[in-house]
């Protein structure tokens, strides 16, 4: 999309006078959430992405494909109205963005001051808002548009997380920042490595000020939905803030690591009789049924099954005979990707795997793209043709 096309785009939806270039007015506020809301993903796999600039359609069906999904539209005006004067009151608005610090202690580290979101909030405009949108829903004016779909912070979920523990767990701000400064391969996120590491780490807080914002309304909503009793809804909203805000903290504190690391994998490592080894075991436990990385990367991954993400949306877990790692390429990126999981992709977290067994997944999956790096009776069963 040309410059001038996306001056055009944000001037006719009033979100900016200068095409990035200006903050954002002060009368603006953001919008309620009117987007069906996920509680059960259909158990059958998907026929495919959702047709371009219907995501929001093809998550709205979800109930005629056999899952479930609750409409925030459904609930009185009187109900939303308080939900809203809460978020405003909590959260503030895009030229104006808060987080209440509550009595989480040591809540500072997440650098959520209102002058570093204010800064955050400029910059998001000006290279997020595009794709992430103005709450981030991942429905901005191109966002809606690509596959796979921008991230959607709402639901407080991430899938490139290097912190322990269910699909739930937050991200750190390290994991973010890799996101932002190196880019998604073969997605729409490109890497942002020209903004300075202040600039950087501003956006960063301002994620996580839409992520809790989102968070918090999700929940709201999702209760009042299943008409669950709630006696006041500005004390919920805290209880739910306090919440999320302990998890993002604990992101920070704990990590996958491994207790070793084994050496450099360098070109001549990689063709060592025990690192070969190590490739082998690895390609046993990638098709070994009871762990069952090859029925979902089905053929490697080459014929890979469309399944529900946990946004409604649609994946593909990865081709890994192309050698295109989303998360992260380094061997300790792998690692933790499958020690922990993609939870929100379905992907489970290998927590019955020893730090041995992983680095055998690891070392088979960096070699499944070069023919010359697996054993050779690993590559006639990969590569039968070749």
């Amino acid at each position: 999309m040309t410059r001038l096309l996306r001056c055009f785009v944000f001037v006719i939806t009033g979100l900016s006078a200068g095409c990035g270039t200006q903050p954002y007015p002060t009368g603006l506020a953001y919008p309620p959430r009117v987007d069906a809301i996920v509680v059960r993903l259909p158990a059958t796999d998907a026929e495919g992405p959702p047709p371009a600039g219907k995501i929001d359609e093809f998550i709205g069906n979800l109930n005629a494909r056999g899952g479930k999904v609750l409409n925030p539209n459904d609930l009185p005006e009187e109900t939303r109205s308080a939900v809203n004067r809460v978020l405003v009151e909590m959260f503030g608005s895009p030229a104006v963005p808060l987080v209440p610090l509550l009595d989480v202690q040591g809540v500072e580290t997440l650098h959520l001051e209102p002058e570093t979101l204010a800064a955050g909030s400029f910059l998001y405009k000006k290279h997020c808002l595009q794709c992430h949108g103005l709450t981030g829903d991942g429905r901005g004016p191109t966002g809606q548009w690509v596959y796979p779909s921008p991230r959607d912070f709402r639901q407080g979920i991430f899938k490139f997380v290097t912190s322990p523990g269910t699909a739930s767990r937050k991200p750190s701000r390290a994991d973010l920042h890799r996101s932002l400064a190196l880019g998604i391969e073969r997605t729409s996120m490109p890497p942002f490595g020209m903004l300075s590491e202040l600039e950087r780490e501003q956006i960063i807080s301002y994620t996580i000020h839409l992520s809790l914002r989102g968070e918090v309304e999700y929940r709201l909503l999702l209760d009042l939905l299943n008409q669950e009793d709630m006696d006041n809804v500005a004390t919920e909203a805290r209880s739910y803030l306090r919440s999320a805000l302990r998890q993002w903290l604990a992101a920070d504190i704990e990590r996958i690591t491994p207790t070793t690391i084994p050496t450099p994998n360098d070109l001549d490592r990689r063709v060592q009789p025990d690192h070969l080894e190590s490739v082998r075991r690895g390609h046993q436990l990638f098709t070994n049924p009871a762990i069952n990385c090859i029925g979902c990367h089905v053929d490697f991954g080459r014929q890979a099954r469309y399944l529900y993400d946990s946004w409604g949306g649609v994946t593909r877990p990865n081709d890994l005979t192309e050698g295109v790692y989303r998360g992260g390429k380094t061997p300790l990126d792998l690692f933790q990707r499958i020690r922990g999981g993609v939870g929100p992709s379905g992907m489970p977290a290998a927590v019955t795997l020893s730090d041995d067994q992983t680095w055998d997944l690891v070392h088979f999956v960096l070699a499944l793209p070069a023919t010359n790096m697996l054993p050779s009776d690993v590559r006639s069963q990969v590569y039968p043709a070749r």
